[in-house]
């Protein structure tokens, strides 16, 4: 019988690892409401572009995210973004909804400097 109890220890110990673990992975992803998934994270590299310029790819990229309150945009390996993209995303979007926040995050300096651009912009 050791040998179960043994196991039955190592099983308690892995489910009480994993909730953890989820429990982490809710909180990452949540704001007020545990569990309520309203943050997120995209890769815009993902685009499938490798020109991102025009509003109608920003759309893309933003499709859906107006149900989040906080949406990340990971410009990791993204060499540039043209001015209708940036302003799209970063001064027409936030106008349309304003529950919604927009971070960049990994820019490099010509992608931040228009997203600076960009909502600097007052129209």
């Amino acid at each position: 019988m050791p040998g179960v109890r043994k196991r039955r220890e190592e099983i308690r110990e892995f489910i009480l690892e994993n909730i953890t673990d989820n429990k982490n992975v809710f909180d990452q992803f949540s704001t007020e409401i545990p569990g309520d998934f309203d943050k997120t994270i995209i890769p815009v590299n993902l685009a499938n572009s490798s020109d991102l310029v025009s509003r109608s790819q920003a759309r893309r990229v933003l499709s859906g995210l107006e149900l989040f309150k906080d949406v990340t945009l990971d410009f990791n390996n993204v060499e540039y973004i043209g001015q209708a993209f940036a302003d799209e995303i970063f001064r027409v979007f936030p106008k349309m909804y304003p529950k919604t926040g927009i971070k960049a995050i990994n820019t490099n300096n010509d992608t931040q400097n228009m997203i600076n651009r960009a909502i600097n912009t007052k129209l």
